[in-house]
């Protein structure tokens, strides 16, 4: 019922029994769930039993006895096999490494239940390779966003922590999949998706806002996704925006790059933050994002950067990172939006950042 280990203190790991057989058609005459008939005939029958700690055990038949009907118990007996019974039919190559990235976003904190990044796992039919997350966050330093030396400091934090706890066991070839769990700001997000590309499958699950906290939450096979190429061709001044949090108006970008840029735009019908449900929507996102890199350098040649100006879930940001083909696509000036400072500013290079 509680999922208490029974062969093990919890307290000092010594080897314990604190099992008990219970019957839910209780052999006990006293006791509501006794039954002249059936108790003879179910007392030794394992449909009857059910393995219980001391606390569980006493609580059934003593102070919660009626509160335990047989049909309750029952219920419980029958939900929780089930669920060790897809546990048990995991095979040894669906497990996976299990990565969190978390950072404040402006005064905004993220808690992150091990527990429920578990679950999400499990709920996709993989298991944990280790008992802990490979953790890439550091302590947050005295640095906001809004200041230039927070881009400097937190990627080379997380290019030096990838290489030590992650790179190392992809090269070995211990580590062959990888499920991801990461909020921070989206240029570090796609950063990341850049580290993982060496990764042979990865599943990077979404943060969401209601219902469960990780995971997805629809099978939908829509794919509202659009690519808007620009008009302007002689220019090399290039901006790719992503806009699918949120809108972002033209004139931002200008702001920054000029009016003469080329503002590429992936999108979707209508912008909303509540979004992605579905992981074929990640799956859509990548091959769009492909398209658009693809088709950018095939308009304007190699001898360019583009900029990119994000508004989605952090998902599909490493997601983005994650289609980047270090040695066919073009170099990415990622920009962030910050409220200190009244609009984007520019965060992350890359290839740059991963040379220093």
């Amino acid at each position: 019922m509680c999922n208490t280990v029974l062969y093990q203190d919890l307290l000092t790991k010594k080897q314990v029994n604190s099992a008990y057989i219970a019957h839910i058609v209780d052999v006990n005459h006293q006791t509501h769930r006794y039954d002249k008939d059936l108790s003879p005939k179910l007392e030794t029958d394992i449909s009857n039993l059910m393995l219980l700690c001391d606390t569980h055990h006493r609580l059934i038949d003593n102070e919660g006895e009626k509160d335990y009907t047989v049909e309750r118990l029952q219920k419980i007996k029958r939900e929780h096999e089930e669920r060790i019974q897809k546990l048990t039919e995991i095979t040894s190559d669906k497990q996976s490494f299990i990565i969190e990235y978390s950072l404040s976003i402006g005064e905004q904190q993220f808690q992150t239940s091990y527990q429920e990044i578990k679950n999400a796992v499990v709920f996709d039919g993989l298991y944990p390779a280790e008992d802990t997350p490979i953790i890439l966050s550091c302590s947050e330093a005295e640095l906001k966003d809004s200041e230039e030396d927070f881009w400097n400091f937190h990627s080379k934090n997380l290019i030096k922590k990838y290489s030590r706890r992650v790179n190392e066991k992809v090269e070995s070839g211990e580590l062959m999949q990888a499920s991801v769990f990461a909020v921070a700001q989206q240029p570090l997000l796609i950063l990341l998706g850049v580290l993982l590309g060496d990764v042979k499958t990865i599943t990077v699950y979404p943060k969401n806002r209601e219902g469960i906290s990780w995971g997805w939450r629809s099978k939908q096979k829509n794919n509202d996704f659009k690519l808007v190429p620009s008009d302007k061709k002689n220019t090399k001044s290039i901006a790719l925006k992503i806009a699918i949090s949120a809108n972002i108006r033209n004139e931002r970008i200008e702001s920054i790059l000029g009016k003469d840029c080329a503002i590429w735009e992936i999108t979707i019908p209508e912008c909303s933050n509540d979004y992605l449900k579905s992981k074929y929507q990640a799956k859509y996102f990548r091959e769009i994002a492909k398209k658009a890199l693809h088709d950018i350098k095939d308009t304007y040649g190699e001898d360019i950067s583009i900029h990119v100006f994000p508004a989605m879930p952090v998902a599909l940001a490493v997601e983005f990172g994650r289609i980047r083909m270090p040695k066919a696509d073009l170099p990415l000036i990622l920009y962030d939006q910050n409220r200190d400072r009244k609009g984007f500013i520019k965060a992350i290079s890359i290839p740059d950042c991963l040379l220093k």
